[in-house]
């Protein structure tokens, strides 16, 4: 079932490659503290960013709530000066399942990043 539920996060992931330079690497059913989790890994490239705090997964439509990731950087904003939480570089990012029961999910995976000089949509 942990590899079935793998394999269809990974087709799904990689049917939403538009043009962002960011991606996903894996989406993993791993144990954490002996319970189900989902283990995702954010591809940055040099020079961009991810914003820590619109980042997502959703599973059938409910949020999943993270478990373990990495602490982000702070990164000024250029045009405001305020400080945003970021990821420089790849971060896998664990999340909470309830259970690996069920033949089908609906897996959502959201982020919003930029490079150095431009801003990619969600």
């Amino acid at each position: 079932m942990k590899a079935y539920l793998s394999g269809l996060l990974l087709a799904l992931l990689a049917s939403a490659g538009f043009a962002s330079p960011f991606s996903v690497r894996s989406a993993d059913v791993v144990d954490h503290d002996g319970k189900p989790a989902l283990s995702v890994t954010f591809v940055v490239p040099d020079r961009h960013h991810l914003f820590a705090d619109e980042i997502s997964v959703r599973l059938n439509g409910a949020d999943l709530p993270v478990v373990n990731r990495p602490d982000p950087v702070d990164m000024p904003d250029p045009v405001t000066g305020e400080g945003s939480q970021v990821y420089d570089r790849d971060a896998i990012i664990v999340y909470s399942l309830a259970s690996t029961t069920g033949l089908t999910a609906s897996v959502r995976i959201k982020f919003r990043g930029c490079s150095e000089n431009t801003c990619f949509l969600p």
